[in-house]
């Protein structure tokens, strides 16, 4: 009778996983969300802003390829939590204040005209150490980010300040795995392919209660309203 046990945990185990991992994946498979609900689309004139980072950005241009924008860090602006890219290089340039870079344990502080290029795979932190505001403009020549990042930004901005408790997990996990590789921002620690089988576990329940909807752009600001 007591062998039984260990063999009935199992069942119960192997159960859970196929009712909360396996099913959920392959119904979100069978039934993906449609081609353009996961980020909105960036357009010049657009601007988004971060509440919780303290930082504010306005497009400029799009290509198919990169984001042209100007970002506004607030004085003592926290900024992003350490992150790193997969699939893109970040390139702006200083443009007004001085902006704090942490990168390869060390942080560096630029001033106006210095230009900053960080690497896909490099963890980074930005912020705002001074009492005055900080200015950045992407690079003219190569952009600052994809326009899908870019989106996923914007998305992601209007949900964490939309409720407090967004800023928080399970809410933030939830909003992020239903963006998928949009929002290519990885947290040093975890593998990235750790981080990206979590996301893909998560995203039916992300659809399921309510966090892929899209909450970014109710209507485009205008450049220099």
């Amino acid at each position: 009778m007591e062998r039984t046990w260990p063999k009935r945990i199992m069942v119960l185990i192997i159960g859970l996983l196929l009712v909360c991992v396996v099913l959920p994946m392959l119904v979100d498979t069978m039934l993906p969300p449609a081609e353009g609900t996961l980020v909105p689309d960036v357009a010049p004139g657009q601007r988004f802003r971060s509440e919780w980072e303290g930082l504010e950005q306005t497009v400029v241009a799009v290509t198919p390829d990169q984001v042209q924008c100007t970002v506004v860090l607030d004085p003592h602006a926290p900024g992003p939590p350490a992150h790193s890219h997969l699939t893109f290089d970040e390139h702006f340039v200083v443009q007004e204040g001085t902006l704090s870079l942490e990168r390869d344990g060390r942080t560096q502080h630029i001033g106006p005209g210095g230009t900053v290029t960080i690497p896909r795979g490099a963890v980074h932190r930005i912020h705002n150490a001074t009492a005055r505001r900080v200015v950045l403009v992407g690079d003219p020549q190569l952009g600052m980010y994809p326009p899908s990042f870019g989106g996923a930004l914007a998305e992601l901005y209007a949900f964490v300040d939309e409720r407090p408790e967004h800023q928080h997990p399970p809410a933030i996990l939830l909003k992020i795995a239903a963006m998928g590789d949009a929002f290519d921002s990885w947290l040093p620690g975890p593998p990235i392919a750790v981080q990206r089988m979590m996301r893909r576990v998560l995203r039916p329940y992300a659809r399921l209660f309510g966090q892929a909807r899209m909450r970014a752009f109710g209507v485009p600001t205008t450049m220099g309203s």
